[in-house]
């Protein structure tokens, strides 16, 4: 009996894939958040953003509400930019809030709302984490597989 082993295999490297992203990025915004100022911005327009293929469900999607920030950096320049994550709530960045945000003190347009490094721990490890769940099911299906096409 000849078996197709090719989709374990795919969890696998997908799950590899993910996690080698995960890291990438983990130390990416690590290195950002070492070298970002804090600043204070406004809520000066929100932006409502087309959602992705994962985030529509049934046939139903949710519109991400996004704001537009706009910030004085520490030399006092003054910088607009727009955030690339938001809220499924439209009010919840209202025009005029306060919202705290980070910057490159090298380049002030690439800025974001704030995190902290904990924060970006934990987005890290849920990511990475489902790079290790789809490794253990592809490698559940390689040995279901070897196992199925072994002679009794």
């Amino acid at each position: 009996m000849k078996t197709n082993l090719k989709s374990p295999w795919i969890s696998i490297l997908l799950g590899i894939a993910a996690i080698g992203f995960t890291v990438f990025s983990y130390f990416q915004k690590d290195k950002f958040l070492e070298k970002a100022i804090d600043a204070k911005g406004i809520v000066v327009d929100v932006y409502a953003k087309e959602p992705s293929l994962s985030d529509k469900k049934d046939g139903e999607s949710q519109t991400e509400y996004c704001p537009v920030i706009a910030f004085t950096t520490a030399a006092g320049d003054s910088v607009r930019f727009k955030s690339g994550t938001g809220s499924y709530y439209f009010d919840t960045y209202k025009i005029g809030k306060e919202v705290d945000v980070i910057y490159d003190p090298n380049n002030p347009a690439d800025a974001s709302i704030k995190t902290s490094k904990e924060a970006n721990k934990w987005q890290s490890m849920m990511f990475g984490g489902s790079g290790l769940l789809m490794i253990g099911i592809g490698i559940f299906g390689v040995i279901k597989r070897k196992r199925l096409s072994m002679p009794m």
